[in-house]
């Protein structure tokens, strides 16, 4: 904590020259990095395999390794800031883990790929249940807004003059829109402004076209 609160205050030049030292590390991993693309590169242009082999994963994770490192070196040592620090040595700890086993085995690198497709499964997983809850809650606030809307038309029909009864029916159709974007504000839901313009109905048939070209792309990749 006392070191914090040195490197804050600028008095401590031991503690500014560290940081200097660090960031310095930013050049030569940028340019080990661009080294080690144009190696996967050399790799992309010698195998049409789509099913790379575990050297190939292998690279792909120090790439990966390299450019997570160079923006914590970017953005995590501008100053020593305790809890950051702790943050950092713990990812490179489990990465320098990681890494040590791909030197040992390549295979290895074959695990990493496999993790990656299911955290890439997962995603999709997830966003596909989303939509489904987006495209349920855009029909509901639909079915809604219209039976509001036949209500107020029928009270208007009932209750207005006839020579009202456009403006009447004008203001109850703008009420029921406030409502309905209310209603879908107040649930959250990421589609609310695109429904205002589109329609709820509509815009949950846009969601759900959305979706299913969702999941043909990631079965298509699978």
């Amino acid at each position: 904590m006392g070191r914090n609160l040195q490197v804050h205050s600028g008095s401590n030049s031991d503690y500014e020259r560290l940081l200097s030292e660090i960031r310095a590390q930013a050049a030569p991993i940028e340019s080990l990095t661009l080294r080690l693309r144009s190696v996967i590169e050399k790799m992309d242009a010698s195998s049409a395999d789509s099913l790379k082999s575990g050297e190939y994963w292998k690279a792909v994770v120090f790439v990966d390794s390299l450019v997570r490192v160079g923006l914590f070196i970017e953005q995590n040592f501008i100053f020593i800031e305790t809890m950051g620090v702790l943050a950092v040595c713990r990812y490179l700890f489990e990465l320098t883990v990681w890494l040590k086993l791909l030197q040992q085995d390549a295979r290895y690198g074959l695990v990493f790929y496999y993790q990656l497709l299911k955290q890439q499964c997962d995603f999709y997983a997830a966003l596909q249940k989303h939509s489904e809850r987006e495209i349920l809650l855009l029909q509901d606030i639909e079915r809604n807004g219209k039976l509001m809307l036949d209500r107020a038309i029928a009270d208007v029909m009932q209750t207005a003059e006839k020579a009202e009864k456009g403006a009447a029916i004008a203001r109850a159709m703008k009420e029921v829109d406030l409502k309905s974007d209310e209603e879908a504000a107040r649930k959250f839901s990421i589609y609310a402004e695109g429904a205002q313009h589109n329609g709820y109905g509509f815009q949950a048939h846009l969601v759900r076209d959305a979706s299913g070209s969702r999941a043909s792309q990631s079965a298509g990749r699978g």
